[in-house]
């Protein structure tokens, strides 16, 4: 039975933000069926070393995935787990815990098979239930790992594209020698190279949030001094132009998924 995933409210990522860059980025990693998959303990502990780190594997990835490579701090949740630890109405439930507990999702490898799924908004397992559940003002990677004839496919360029209008970053695959012998695109990228890409864009973002939403919070002490202020009679009150542009410009979601997006070559 899978250990719950226990999410204080005031550990939230809007109220840490505010607070300034006071933990860890959280990372929801996954696996799907994909012999990349051999790689997925190198990268958790790649990443464990700046992030708190959560995995999820799907039953294909598990043909792969060695756990005995995961880092002790990283618990492995899977379908089995999805339901394991629910038994009434108002239990908690594993796939909406974990969505709300991450800042950002990654799929690495992501295969074909769970690429479609994805683009198709299907949720057939406990991954495809958290990616459907997602709140998209929070970032998804994914890092595709299959045959070069399968990532050439139109069906994968089409799967592409929806992923793509839904704010999904792509890390695109490398070309070698794949794990069937042949020549050419489709392996998944380096887990260095996967690591040093999240690490630059969810360091680097939160901090910024963290600067905006400490503004933004000054901002309102300010407003809020000025409504206090006693008014003399007959006398009307003028927004401060200076104070109000500011709080337009800091007004905008967390996490734009367009910050991400600069950071990578396009998808095809």
């Amino acid at each position: 039975m899978a250990s719950k995933v226990n999410l204080d409210k005031s550990d939230s990522p809007r109220v840490s933000w505010e607070k300034g860059l006071a933990r860890k980025p959280r990372i929801l990693l996954a696996a799907s069926g994909s012999v990349a998959s051999i790689k997925f303990g190198i990268l958790a502990e790649s990443l464990s070393d700046w992030a708190e780190v959560k995995a999820v594997a799907t039953k294909s990835a598990l043909h792969f995935v060695d756990k005995s490579a995961l880092p002790p701090s990283v618990p492995l949740y899977t379908d089995q787990e999805e339901w394991g630890s629910w038994s009434k109405i108002g239990d908690e439930v594993l796939h909406i815990e974990l969505r709300k507990w991450a800042d950002a999702l990654v799929i690495a490898p992501l295969s074909a098979n769970t690429l479609a799924k994805v683009a198709g908004g299907l949720c057939d397992n406990l991954l495809t239930c958290v990616v459907r559940a997602w709140d998209f003002s929070k970032p998804i990677f994914i890092a595709p790992a299959m045959n070069t004839y399968m990532w050439d496919s139109p069906f994968t360029r089409k799967h592409l594209l929806a992923a793509q209008e839904l704010g999904i970053i792509l890390i695109s695959p490398i070309a070698k020698k794949l794990a069937c012998g042949d020549l050419g695109n489709g392996a998944m990228e380096e887990p260095s190279v996967i690591d040093s890409t999240l690490r630059l864009a969810l360091l680097k973002t939160m901090s910024f949030n963290a600067r905006v939403c400490g503004k933004r919070k000054w901002i309102m002490e300010q407003s809020a001094e000025d409504e206090n202020s006693t008014v003399e009679a007959g006398e009307v009150r003028k927004e401060h132009p200076f104070r109000a542009r500011k709080l337009s410009r800091c007004s905008g979601a967390l996490l734009p998924v367009a910050i991400f997006t600069c950071l990578l070559p396009p998808l095809l």
